[in-house]
C-alpha cells in the first residue's frame, strides 16, 4: 500500500496479487478500518479494481466517488455504487444537462425563492431520500403528512402538470443530484 498526500487528503494505492474478489474487498475493508480508526469523520473513495498501469483511472474514480459524497451520504462511497452519479459527471458542463437541470429545478428554485416559506426543494430531495415514501418524509421534517402530499402536488404542477407523477419525480431525482454535483464542483 502507498500514500501520498493529494490536495486537502490523501489518496492511498492498495495493491494485491491477483485473486478472488473476496480477498480483494477484505484488503479493501481492512485499509478502510485502519483509515477510520485514526481519521474520523473523513470521506473514503474507493475506485473500481484496476491494473497499476491504469493508476489514473483508479484515482479519478476514487476523487468521482469522493465528490459524490454529498449525493450518497455516506463516509464510504464505491465508484462502482454510483449509478447514473457517474453518467452525471461526465456531462458535467453539457448544455444539455444544464438545460435539463434548468428544466427542472427552476420552477422549483424560483418558487421557493418567492414564497420564502414553502420550502419544496428542502421537501422533495427528504422525499426522494426517504423513497418516496410520505409518512417518513414527514417525520423527518417534523411536518404533517398532507403538508407533504401537497407540496409533491405543487411541485408536479410547477414542472410538468401533464406528465405521470412517477417521470416527475425520476427527473427531479436526476436535477436534485445534478444540483448537489455542481455545489461540490464549486466547492472543488
Amino acid at each position: 500500500m502507498s500514500a501520498l498526500e493529494y490536495k486537502e487528503g490523501f489518496l492511498f494505492l492498495v495493491s494485491y496479487k491477483d485473486g478472488s474478489a473476496g480477498a480483494e474487498q477484505k484488503k479493501i475493508d481492512y485499509v478502510i478500518e485502519t483509515i477510520n480508526r485514526y481519521m474520523q469523520d473523513c470521506v473514503i473513495g474507493v475506485s473500481s479494481s484496476n491494473s497499476l498501469l491504469d493508476c489514473g483511472n483508479a484515482i479519478s474514480q476514487a476523487i468521482t466517488a469522493v465528490n459524490s459524497h454529498s449525493i450518497k451520504n455516506s463516509s464510504v462511497i464505491y465508484y462502482n455504487n454510483l449509478g447514473i452519479v457517474r453518467l452525471l459527471k461526465l456531462f458535467s458542463g453539457h448544455k444539455e444537462l444544464d438545460q435539463f437541470y434548468s428544466d427542472i429545478l427552476g420552477p422549483i428554485l424560483e418558487f421557493d425563492q418567492k414564497t420564502n416559506q414553502s420550502n419544496l426543494f428542502e421537501t422533495m430531495d427528504c422525499f426522494i431520500q426517504n423513497g418516496r415514501d410520505f409518512r417518513k418524509t414527514a417525520k423527518a421534517l417534523f411536518l404533517h403528512e398532507n403538508t407533504i402530499r401537497y407540496r409533491v402536488a405543487k411541485v408536479q404542477e410547477l414542472v410538468a402538470p401533464k406528465c405521470s407523477s412517477d417521470d416527475v419525480l425520476e427527473d427531479l431525482s436526476i436535477a436534485i443530484k445534478i444540483y448537489k454535483l455542481r455545489k461540490v464542483e464549486k466547492m472543488v
